[in-house]
Protein backbone atom coordinates (compact mmCIF):
# COMPACT_ATOMS: atom_id res chain seq x y z
CA UNK A 1 0.00 0.00 0.00
CA UNK A 2 2.90 2.39 0.61
CA UNK A 3 4.58 1.69 -2.69
CA UNK A 4 1.40 2.16 -4.67
CA UNK A 5 1.37 5.71 -2.45
CA UNK A 6 4.75 6.50 -3.42
CA UNK A 7 4.52 5.78 -6.84
CA UNK A 8 0.99 8.26 -7.12
CA UNK A 9 3.26 10.93 -6.15
CA UNK A 10 5.65 10.62 -8.95
CA UNK A 11 4.77 12.65 -11.97
CA UNK A 12 4.83 10.93 -14.93
CA UNK A 13 6.13 12.24 -18.33
CA UNK A 14 3.68 12.22 -21.16
CA UNK A 15 3.49 8.97 -23.37
CA UNK A 16 6.96 8.33 -21.60
CA UNK A 17 7.14 4.72 -19.20
CA UNK A 18 10.07 2.85 -17.64
CA UNK A 19 11.65 0.56 -19.86
CA UNK A 20 8.87 1.57 -22.53
CA UNK A 21 9.46 0.56 -26.24
CA UNK A 22 8.31 3.52 -27.78
CA UNK A 23 8.03 7.39 -26.21
CA UNK A 24 6.41 10.65 -27.06
CA UNK A 25 8.51 13.74 -28.70
CA UNK A 26 8.55 17.34 -29.48
CA UNK A 27 9.91 18.28 -32.39
CA UNK A 28 11.74 21.57 -32.00
CA UNK A 29 12.58 21.15 -35.61
CA UNK A 30 11.47 19.84 -39.26
CA UNK A 31 12.61 15.90 -39.11
CA UNK A 32 12.15 14.26 -42.55
CA UNK A 33 10.23 11.54 -42.90
CA UNK A 34 8.88 12.28 -39.17
CA UNK A 35 7.52 15.69 -38.30
CA UNK A 36 7.25 19.09 -38.74
CA UNK A 37 8.50 21.64 -35.77
CA UNK A 38 6.16 21.63 -32.79
CA UNK A 39 4.69 17.87 -33.60
CA UNK A 40 4.18 15.01 -30.88
CA UNK A 41 6.16 11.93 -33.01
CA UNK A 42 5.81 8.36 -31.61
CA UNK A 43 8.96 7.02 -31.93
CA UNK A 44 11.08 4.76 -30.55
CA UNK A 45 12.83 4.75 -27.13
CA UNK A 46 16.59 4.04 -28.65
CA UNK A 47 16.06 6.20 -31.43
CA UNK A 48 14.59 9.50 -29.04
CA UNK A 49 17.80 8.35 -26.62
CA UNK A 50 20.34 8.16 -29.27
CA UNK A 51 19.96 10.85 -31.75
CA UNK A 52 16.51 13.08 -31.22
CA UNK A 53 17.34 14.49 -28.00
CA UNK A 54 21.38 14.26 -27.66
CA UNK A 55 20.69 16.05 -31.25
CA UNK A 56 18.33 18.81 -29.87
CA UNK A 57 15.79 17.60 -32.40
CA UNK A 58 13.18 17.08 -29.93
CA UNK A 59 12.41 16.79 -26.51
CA UNK A 60 10.03 14.59 -24.26
CA UNK A 61 6.84 15.08 -24.40
CA UNK A 62 5.83 16.69 -21.17
CA UNK A 63 2.31 18.40 -20.52
CA UNK A 64 4.74 21.88 -20.05
CA UNK A 65 7.14 20.80 -23.42
CA UNK A 66 3.48 20.37 -25.42
CA UNK A 67 1.88 23.68 -24.24
CA UNK A 68 4.94 25.14 -24.68
CA UNK A 69 5.77 23.97 -28.96
CA UNK A 70 1.97 24.13 -29.43
CA UNK A 71 1.57 27.81 -28.39
CA UNK A 72 5.10 28.66 -30.69
CA UNK A 73 3.37 26.57 -33.50
CA UNK A 74 0.21 28.86 -33.62
CA UNK A 75 2.49 31.36 -33.77
CA UNK A 76 4.52 30.21 -36.66
CA UNK A 77 1.19 29.48 -38.21
CA UNK A 78 -0.17 32.82 -38.32
CA UNK A 79 3.26 34.47 -39.18
CA UNK A 80 2.79 31.92 -42.54
CA UNK A 81 -0.98 33.43 -43.18
CA UNK A 82 0.38 36.82 -42.81
CA UNK A 83 3.23 36.11 -45.35
CA UNK A 84 0.86 34.65 -47.67
CA UNK A 85 -1.12 37.47 -47.59
CA UNK A 86 1.15 39.83 -48.25
CA UNK A 87 2.49 37.51 -51.42
CA UNK A 88 -1.13 37.72 -52.71
CA UNK A 89 -1.00 41.79 -52.41
CA UNK A 90 2.67 41.44 -54.38
CA UNK A 91 1.42 39.33 -57.59
CA UNK A 92 -1.72 41.38 -57.72
CA UNK A 93 0.05 44.07 -57.95
CA UNK A 94 3.11 42.92 -59.98
CA UNK A 95 0.66 41.02 -62.25
CA UNK A 96 -0.88 44.68 -62.86
CA UNK A 97 2.02 47.26 -64.16
CA UNK A 98 3.10 47.35 -67.43
CA UNK A 99 7.63 49.49 -67.35
CA UNK A 100 8.24 50.47 -70.90
CA UNK A 101 11.72 51.06 -72.21
CA UNK A 102 12.84 53.17 -74.75
CA UNK A 103 15.33 51.67 -76.39
CA UNK A 104 17.76 52.84 -80.15
CA UNK A 105 17.45 50.88 -83.01
CA UNK A 106 20.66 51.12 -85.52
CA UNK A 107 18.48 49.70 -88.36
CA UNK A 108 15.02 48.93 -89.21
CA UNK A 109 14.62 45.73 -87.49
CA UNK A 110 13.56 45.32 -83.88
CA UNK A 111 16.95 44.63 -82.65
CA UNK A 112 17.88 47.78 -80.16
CA UNK A 113 21.48 48.81 -79.24
CA UNK A 114 21.27 48.61 -75.90
CA UNK A 115 19.87 45.52 -73.97
CA UNK A 116 17.16 45.80 -71.13
CA UNK A 117 18.96 44.42 -68.42
CA UNK A 118 17.36 42.89 -64.58
CA UNK A 119 18.89 45.81 -63.27
CA UNK A 120 16.89 48.03 -65.48
CA UNK A 121 13.79 46.47 -64.35
CA UNK A 122 14.30 46.54 -60.62
CA UNK A 123 15.66 50.05 -60.99
CA UNK A 124 12.39 51.19 -62.84
CA UNK A 125 10.03 49.19 -60.21
CA UNK A 126 11.82 51.48 -57.19
CA UNK A 127 11.77 54.58 -59.28
CA UNK A 128 8.53 54.60 -60.54
CA UNK A 129 6.36 52.26 -58.90
CA UNK A 130 8.11 52.07 -55.00
CA UNK A 131 8.40 48.80 -55.21
CA UNK A 132 12.00 47.25 -54.22
CA UNK A 133 12.97 43.50 -55.31
CA UNK A 134 15.81 41.90 -55.40
CA UNK A 135 17.59 41.46 -58.36
CA UNK A 136 18.23 38.19 -57.46
CA UNK A 137 14.45 37.31 -57.97
CA UNK A 138 14.06 38.84 -61.65
CA UNK A 139 14.06 35.35 -64.27
CA UNK A 140 16.04 36.89 -67.03
CA UNK A 141 18.38 33.79 -68.89
CA UNK A 142 19.03 36.51 -71.26
CA UNK A 143 18.85 40.98 -71.79
CA UNK A 144 16.02 41.98 -73.78
CA UNK A 145 17.46 43.46 -77.07
CA UNK A 146 14.53 43.74 -79.46
CA UNK A 147 11.36 45.93 -79.29
CA UNK A 148 7.43 44.78 -78.29
CA UNK A 149 6.36 42.85 -75.52
CA UNK A 150 8.21 40.77 -73.40
CA UNK A 151 6.69 38.82 -69.84
CA UNK A 152 9.60 38.82 -67.49
CA UNK A 153 9.03 36.31 -64.45
CA UNK A 154 9.82 37.34 -60.86
CA UNK A 155 10.20 35.42 -57.85
CA UNK A 156 7.84 35.65 -55.03
CA UNK A 157 9.18 32.29 -53.13
CA UNK A 158 10.48 32.39 -50.01
CA UNK A 159 13.49 29.73 -51.37
CA UNK A 160 14.96 32.42 -52.94
CA UNK A 161 16.74 33.40 -49.34
CA UNK A 162 18.39 29.83 -49.17
CA UNK A 163 19.61 30.43 -53.10
CA UNK A 164 20.55 33.75 -52.99
CA UNK A 165 22.71 33.02 -49.58
CA UNK A 166 24.28 29.81 -50.93
CA UNK A 167 24.91 31.95 -54.17
CA UNK A 168 26.81 34.53 -52.09
CA UNK A 169 28.38 32.10 -49.35
CA UNK A 170 29.87 30.57 -52.89
CA UNK A 171 30.92 33.88 -54.33
CA UNK A 172 32.63 34.49 -51.20
CA UNK A 173 35.18 31.54 -52.02
CA UNK A 174 36.10 33.26 -55.21
CA UNK A 175 37.81 36.09 -56.32
CA UNK A 176 35.33 38.70 -57.21
CA UNK A 177 33.40 40.02 -54.20
CA UNK A 178 29.65 40.86 -54.57
CA UNK A 179 29.34 44.55 -55.03
CA UNK A 180 26.56 46.14 -52.95
CA UNK A 181 23.48 47.90 -54.50
CA UNK A 182 21.27 50.84 -53.83
CA UNK A 183 19.22 50.72 -50.08
CA UNK A 184 16.19 49.59 -50.04
CA UNK A 185 13.42 52.17 -49.93
CA UNK A 186 11.58 52.75 -46.84
CA UNK A 187 8.54 54.04 -48.20
CA UNK A 188 4.98 52.31 -47.26
CA UNK A 189 4.65 50.83 -50.79
CA UNK A 190 8.05 48.98 -50.50
CA UNK A 191 7.15 45.39 -50.81
CA UNK A 192 9.38 41.94 -50.80
CA UNK A 193 11.12 42.89 -47.59
CA UNK A 194 9.16 40.78 -45.66
CA UNK A 195 10.60 37.81 -47.75
CA UNK A 196 14.47 39.03 -46.93
CA UNK A 197 15.53 39.40 -50.10
CA UNK A 198 19.01 40.97 -50.62
CA UNK A 199 20.13 43.08 -53.50
CA UNK A 200 23.13 42.02 -55.62
CA UNK A 201 25.03 42.61 -58.76
CA UNK A 202 24.98 39.34 -60.53
CA UNK A 203 27.65 40.58 -63.09
CA UNK A 204 30.04 41.17 -60.47
CA UNK A 205 31.91 38.36 -61.50
CA UNK A 206 31.29 37.09 -65.17
CA UNK A 207 31.79 33.50 -64.53
CA UNK A 208 28.70 32.16 -62.19
CA UNK A 209 29.09 28.83 -62.74
CA UNK A 210 29.53 27.50 -59.08
CA UNK A 211 27.00 30.33 -57.92
CA UNK A 212 24.83 28.58 -59.79
CA UNK A 213 25.71 24.84 -59.01
CA UNK A 214 25.48 25.67 -55.54
CA UNK A 215 21.78 27.27 -56.21
CA UNK A 216 20.71 23.96 -58.16
CA UNK A 217 20.92 22.19 -54.74
CA UNK A 218 17.68 23.84 -53.78
CA UNK A 219 15.83 23.50 -57.10
CA UNK A 220 14.14 20.27 -56.51
CA UNK A 221 13.27 20.96 -52.87
CA UNK A 222 12.23 24.50 -52.59
CA UNK A 223 9.05 24.97 -55.05
CA UNK A 224 9.61 28.36 -57.23
CA UNK A 225 6.61 30.82 -57.89
CA UNK A 226 6.66 33.52 -60.23
CA UNK A 227 4.63 36.21 -61.09
CA UNK A 228 4.77 37.45 -65.13
CA UNK A 229 5.89 41.02 -65.60
CA UNK A 230 5.01 42.86 -68.57
CA UNK A 231 7.76 44.25 -70.16
CA UNK A 232 7.47 46.79 -73.06
CA UNK A 233 10.66 48.07 -75.30
CA UNK A 234 9.52 50.84 -77.67
CA UNK A 235 11.75 52.26 -80.44
CA UNK A 236 13.46 55.58 -79.82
Amino acid sequence: MLARQVALRVPRVLGVRAFANRVDMVLKEDVAQLGFSGDVVNVKAGYARNFLYPQKKAVYATKLNVAKFAQAKEVDASIDTEREHAREKIIKRLSTIELTFKRHCPTPKPMTKSSVTAQNIVDMLEKQHGIVVGIARVVLPQELKSTGNHNVKIRVDDGIDEEVAAAKDAEAKVEAPVNPDAPASNTTQTILTQFESERFDTKAKKDNSTEAAVADEFVSSTPKRTVNLKVVINRR
